[in-house]
């Protein structure tokens, strides 16, 4: 169950910087995952890998997209300013 809030809170914190400006705050504090992971996120000299499991059967095709989706997002994360990439924020569909 911890995992799941850990993971559900991590989508929030993607949602937050995928939206950029619609969201006042990055919910960080969510899980102590995101909170390990803030710095990755939001740091301006840091580097973020994000490492995602797939599976090439066809009962698990919805899962794998949005783990896809995800990533896509987070390696489009401008390390400078800690945000992501404008193209990313404008065709988010993270659900």
């Amino acid at each position: 169950a911890e995992i799941n809030k850990s993971l559900l809170a991590l989508k929030e914190v993607i949602r937050a910087l995928a939206t950029g400006d619609s969201m006042k705050r990055i919910p960080f504090r969510g899980s102590k995952l995101t909170q390990v992971l803030k710095e990755g996120f939001v740091g301006k000299s840091s580097r973020t890998v994000m490492v995602t499991c797939v599976a090439p059967n066809m009962n698990n095709c919805d899962h794998t997209l949005n783990t896809l989706r995800y990533a896509d997002r987070v390696k489009e994360r401008d390390a400078e300013t800690g945000k992501l990439s404008a193209a990313v924020a404008a065709n988010s569909t993270i659900k």
